[in-house]
């Protein structure tokens, strides 16, 4: 079921539960396109005319899960496109130090050989 909410601070616009992001006065789906880091994105206008590229992503975390001040949204399955709701969950630390922990993680978990003095 795809479920519509408003985007704060953009009050002409609504952000579904599986990443589109349609005109409330006429219902139309805005189409956008890829932010430099590969996050579909889109151009809106906000309450005061100013119109600003946002992420589909973050939109969507905030109608839905509300403004997390300093949180990045992150995707669950690393797909940078895959907007469904249930793919995105908000985190409070740097991104890029967090996949580095992760990375870390993975490298210390991972078996090392080991020689043995009779070559086996």
């Amino acid at each position: 079921m795809i479920i519509f909410k408003e985007i704060p601070g953009y009050s002409r616009y609504e952000v579904s539960n599986k990443g589109q992001v349609r005109r409330k006065e006429d219902g139309s789906l805005l189409e956008g396109g890829l932010s430099s880091q590969g996050y579909p994105k889109v151009k809106l206008t906000n309450e005061d005319g100013d119109r600003k590229d946002e992420n589909v992503h973050v939109l969507e975390a905030r109608a839905f899960y509300g403004v997390v001040p300093g949180g990045y949204v992150t995707h669950l399955n690393g797909n940078k496109t895959d907007n469904r709701l249930g793919n995105l969950r908000y985190v409070v630390s740097d991104p890029v130090q967090a996949q580095r922990a992760f990375q870390r993680a993975l490298r210390e978990r991972r078996p090392r050989a080991v020689r043995h003095g009779d070559g086996l």
